[in-house]
């Protein structure tokens, strides 16, 4: 089930009903019943690979909390490390890891090829597998007391707003809620609900509508000139920022009708004027997450330049790898942590590149760049994109005077009417939140009138109707991971 199935319309309301009509006791059984069921939905066997990373870190957490031998606890900690890195390296990694090696046999003329695992990655795995661990890490570290009720951190692993696809949230910031009497609250449900409604607009209306054009360009790049290739990019960049982001809203939205709040996942990251910026506004919960758990611990910035900088790599290639089992991912976190080092580097000789006039858009070309890598199917594909992209602009220009061959070389031949509501949207989109990061957006519709504030919400429900892409059965992208 996913939040933009038919389904998923029924199994929220009758979740919501059923917890609030449930005493304040007994609310985390139906939340935790309500998300299995809902992880469960995709592949029955979900739900077991859930419960074993609960009970495995549940454990762990209750041994690192009784043991007040420092050789112990670190026992139980690794115990924790190996089982939940052992399911991702076996779920994610092991085929790609063991086609490498093989590929590496073939290139020496060798025809051995290594036994591949014939397994379906568990949606989502990396995202609850990294907030179930961040709990027995901040046990271990004393940041946090172990609990002693399995089904309130069940849950906490579990549920199901942000279980598939983030936010990822740490001990300290969601699992206190569940123990907490969290009672219907009409001002957080209100703005629960402009978060969903923003969330589905923002995947129904843009990326949805943006992705055939996308999917072309990326599929075929030798059919299209390089201007057009330059535009898919550019396209992808918003395709994602808004299919990801517009989960995290509904997520974020379903968790405040609940009662809950998840943590901010995206702020306004193509603002960014450097590519540091970029990475404090973009999937924050997981840059937090790596900055927290891999990079301080490798040192930081604590040792010396060359030390700093080969953190921030080491850092950022685990980040690309967390992504997928794909050297286009490794590829991708390997160019944003060179772009960070080299940030790093002109910061110490007082280049500040976010306070130059045109940083905002030449960050949004860097990580442009980085995309292409992130969305190809292959290395040798994105090296190919990035190549043709200066090429074709005469085959480009003198296109446009045709009508037929602008629609062909556009790309336009896949949805003339969807690219133009996808960019009408991106417009729209970037204007609404810019207005709200000023407090505008919440002041106008603090002080408006009750039937012009529901003849907004109508009216924006026409347009989500009207404008989504509801036949193309486009999953949320970040799902794969």
């Amino acid at each position: 089930m996913s939040f933009v199935d038919i389904r998923f319309l029924v199994f929220f309301p009758l979740v919501l009903i059923a917890n609030f009509l449930t005493p304040a006791r007994f609310r985390w059984i139906v939340l935790l019943a309500a998300s299995y069921f809902f992880y469960m939905s995709w592949k029955p066997e979900y739900g077991l690979i859930l419960l074993a990373i609960t009970v495995l870190d549940f454990v762990s957490a209750l041994m690192i909390g009784k043991s007040d031998s420092h050789a112990k606890r670190k026992a139980w900690l690794m115990v924790s490390l190996v089982g939940n890195i052992g399911l991702l390296f076996v779920f994610k990694y092991f085929n790609f890891i063991f086609d490498s090696i093989s590929s590496v046999f073939h290139a020496f003329g060798s025809d051995t090829s290594l036994p591949l695992l014939n397994l379906l990655l568990p949606i989502g795995i990396s995202f609850h597998v990294f907030q179930s661990i961040s709990y027995t890490i901040d046990v271990y570290m004393r940041r946090v007391e172990p609990v002693n009720h399995f089904g309130k951190f069940a849950l906490y692993v579990a549920f199901f707003p942000q279980l598939v696809a983030g936010p990822i949230e740490r001990p300290k910031t969601l699992l206190p809620q569940f123990f907490e009497d969290r009672r219907f609250n009409p001002e957080l449900a209100r703005r629960g609900a402009h978060l969903m409604a923003w969330g589905f607009f923002k995947k129904l209306v843009i990326a949805d509508n943006l992705a055939p054009l996308v999917n072309a360009a990326f599929a075929t790049p030798a059919d299209f000139p390089g201007p057009t290739l330059a535009l898919a990019a550019a396209l992808f960049a918003y395709q994602i920022y808004c299919d990801f982001s517009g989960y995290t809203d509904i997520a974020r939205g379903a968790a405040n009708i609940l009662g809950y709040e998840l943590v901010l996942n995206f702020n306004r990251p193509y603002a960014s004027g450097s590519v540091g910026e970029f990475w404090k506004r973009w999937h924050i919960s997981l840059s937090s997450w790596f900055r927290d758990y891999v990079y301080i611990p490798l040192g930081g910035n604590r040792g010396s330049a060359s030390r700093t900088r080969s953190n921030l790599l080491a850092t950022f290639l685990l980040s690309g790898l967390w992504h997928g089992a794909n050297w286009t991912y490794v590829i991708w976190g390997g160019i944003n942590g060179v772009y960070l080092v080299i940030e790093n580097a002109l910061a110490k000789r007082g280049i500040t590149i976010g306070k130059s006039l045109f940083s905002v858009p030449l960050t949004f070309i860097l990580i442009c760049v980085t995309w292409v890598f992130f969305r190809a199917e292959t290395v040798s594909g994105a090296v190919s994109i990035l190549a043709r992209i200066p090429t074709g602009i005469p085959e480009f220009l003198s296109s446009l005077t045709s009508i037929d061959a602008m629609r062909h070389v556009l790309a336009m031949d896949y949805g003339l009417q969807a690219l133009l509501i996808g960019v009408l949207g991106i417009i729209f989109m970037e204007t609404v939140d810019f207005f709200r990061s000023r407090g505008i957006v919440h002041a106008r519709l603090s002080t408006a009138s009750a039937p012009a504030r529901y003849a907004l919400y109508v009216a924006f429900a026409i347009a989500l109707v009207c404008a989504g892409s509801f036949g193309g059965a486009h999953q949320f992208i970040y799902f794969q991971f």
